[in-house]
């Protein structure tokens, strides 16, 4: 997990990179983010039935959805792009990377947890990924291989 410090922007003489073009800087693209992902070995990268082909999955999910514009994988539907949930539609309180909740970029966040299907079919297995999204960065929370933490 992350180490709670704050990165700050260097001072310098460098004309290269202005503060306020890299304070501004409106990304056009969804990024990811794992470092908050929850350390409950059945809702991570540790799960010992995340098998290797599972994780391929999951970079090839994170490429697909990373390469097109934000606007456009709202649009999709929510078998290919992304679904938003309520927070209360989960069936358990999972801990995550506990500097999440105190970091400043969560003053930015809708309230409503990001869901994206692993297999957009459901098959081999109906897994999804849980997170929240900020700033169009998608902050991976759990890692769902069984579709258990939503409530039917």
């Amino acid at each position: 997990m992350g180490s709670g410090r704050k990165l700050k922007i260097k001072e310098s003489s460098n004309d290269r990179f202005k503060r306020e073009d890299i304070q501004s800087s409106k990304p056009t693209h969804l990024k990811f983010n794992l470092s908050f992902i929850t350390n409950n070995n059945s809702f991570c990268y540790q799960n010992k039935n995340f098998k290797d082909e599972y994780k391929v999955s999951l970079l090839n999910r994170i490429f697909e959805l990373s390469s097109e514009e934000y606007i456009k994988v709202l649009l999709l539907s929510k078998n290919r792009g992304l679904e938003f949930i309520e927070k209360s539609a989960l069936s358990k309180a999972i801990e995550f990377g506990k500097f999440f909740d105190s970091a400043d970029h969560r003053k930015n966040f809708s309230g409503k947890m990001a869901v994206f299907r692993l297999y957009p079919n459901n098959n081999p297995l109906p897994a999804r990924v849980f997170g929240q999204v900020i700033q169009n960065v998608f902050y991976i929370l759990y890692i769902d291989l069984n579709h258990e933490l939503c409530k039917s």
